[in-house]
C-alpha cells in the first residue's frame, strides 16, 4: 500500500525521486513526495477550509522545488513555488482569470502560465473590440 489508509490522493507527476502526490486528509490539502522505501515527505500544505485543491503540480528538473497552482475558495488562483528542502513557499502569480496550464521550462528557471480571458480582444479601425464569441489565452512568462 503506497498511501496510508484514510488519505485521499492523486498522482500528479512521476519524478526520478518518486511520485508527486496531491493529498487530502482531515481538512489538510498537501503536496507530498512519495519516495523509495515508502516514505512520504510533505512539501507544502493548506487548510482546506480556505483552499480547495492544488493543480498543475510540477517538480523542477533538478528536484529543488515544486510549482503548484492553488485554488482558494475566494476564486483567485495562485501560482506558488515550494522548496523541496524546507517547504518554503514563494508566491509567483495571482489572478482572477482561470489558469488553464502551468509549465516549468526544461532548465527550471522560468514558468509559463496560460490563463483564459473571457473574451478575445481584437483591434480594428475603431480601436480595440471585445468579441464574446471567442476565448483568448494569455501566456505569462516569469522567472522562478
Amino acid at each position: 500500500n503506497l498511501i496510508p489508509a484514510g488519505k485521499s490522493y492523486s498522482i500528479e507527476q512521476v519524478t526520478q525521486d518518486g511520485f508527486l502526490l496531491n493529498t487530502y486528509e482531515n481538512n489538510d490539502v498537501s503536496i507530498e513526495l512519495y519516495q523509495e522505501r515508502g516514505t512520504l515527505k510533505k512539501i507544502g500544505s493548506m487548510n482546506s477550509s480556505k483552499y480547495y485543491w492544488y493543480t498543475d503540480m510540477q517538480m523542477a528538473p533538478d528536484g529543488s522545488h515544486v510549482l503548484a497552482v492553488e485554488h482558494p475558495m475566494d476564486g483567485e488562483s495562485v501560482v506558488a513555488v515550494y522548496s523541496t528542502a524546507d517547504g518554503m513557499r514563494k508566491l509567483l502569480y495571482q489572478t482572477a482569470r482561470p489558469i488553464s496550464s502551468v509549465r516549468v521550462t526544461p532548465d527550471g528557471k522560468q514558468v509559463l502560465i496560460c490563463t483564459v480571458s473571457g473574451t478575445q480582444v481584437t483591434e480594428n479601425q475603431d480601436g480595440y473590440v471585445e468579441d464574446d464569441n471567442k476565448v483568448a489565452f494569455i501566456v505569462t512568462i516569469l522567472e522562478i
